[in-house]
Order: C-alpha cells, then sequence, then structure tokens
C-alpha cells in the first residue's frame, strides 16, 4: 500500500470529521446525548467544589462520531476525580 492510499478517507467521514473544529461543536455533540447529559447533571448536583469527569467520557463520543458507530460505545465506568485539599 502507498502513501496515498493509507492516506485515503471516504468524502463522507471528512465531512464528519471537518464538522467537529470549536470547543462549541463538541459541547454541543455532548449536548444532544441525553445520557451524556444526565451524567453531568448528577456530577453537578454532587455540588463539589473541585471536580473532574476524566477524558474517556468525551473521546468515546468523539470517536463514535467521527467514525459513525451505530451504537455508542459504552462506558462501563465514569471517572470522576474530586480535589478535596
Amino acid at each position: 500500500m502507498n502513501n496515498l492510499e493509507s492516506s485515503y478517507q471516504e468524502p463522507e467521514k471528512l465531512f464528519v470529521i471537518n464538522k467537529l473544529k470549536t470547543e462549541r461543536d463538541i459541547i454541543e455533540l455532548v449536548k444532544n446525548d441525553i445520557e451524556m447529559v444526565k451524567i453531568l447533571k448528577i456530577v453537578r448536583e454532587l455540588d463539589l467544589s473541585d471536580c473532574r469527569i476524566w477524558a474517556w467520557f468525551i473521546r468515546n463520543k468523539i470517536w463514535d462520531y467521527i467514525h459513525w458507530y451505530g451504537p455508542k460505545t459504552t462506558n462501563p465506568d465514569i471517572d470522576i476525580c474530586y480535589f478535596w485539599f
């Protein structure tokens, strides 16, 4: 396989990748996922002074979107880090 063949992407997929250019694009993608919004609301309701949801939460959503996966990748656990000091 030459370099041209290995770098080829279907035009439709390039269109999808190009739609995620800004932070706002990613926020909109997450806002349209009912399960993700529910998890974010639960974390907010914990009312922790300083906490984070680790990156896999967002990474899986973007991966599925770019690669057109039908059923979304399940998150067997959601990692939340709380800084208490």
